[in-house]
């Protein structure tokens, strides 16, 4: 379903978030002037609305994944993330 609505987007920006609420929306607004400089922008979370165990798990991970990967991103898994939709033009 995600890859179906990135690849039938319209506009030239891709918003995308979980709607589990663990964000406030009007964060968008600082945000949003940052895809000015990159092709994703990705937000994180202050205050994860996670137990303990997965907090740390989610530490692990995100620490290999930036070790590994060399991706820059505080919260990989984080899902409030702008896109440029000609990101998704150009993968199959």
């Amino acid at each position: 379903a995600l890859n179906t609505g990135f690849h039938n987007a319209k506009m030239r920006y891709i918003f995308y978030t979980d709607a589990d609420n663990q964000f406030d929306l009007k964060e968008l607004r600082k945000a949003l002037p940052l895809i000015n400089k990159a092709d994703i922008v990705v937000g994180y979370r202050i205050k994860r609305a996670d137990n303990l165990l997965r907090i740390i798990g989610s530490r692990v991970y995100n620490f290999l994944v930036k070790y590994l990967l060399h991706v820059r991103v505080r919260d990989v898994d984080c899902s409030f993330k702008i896109f440029r939709k000609e990101i998704f033009d150009k993968i199959n």
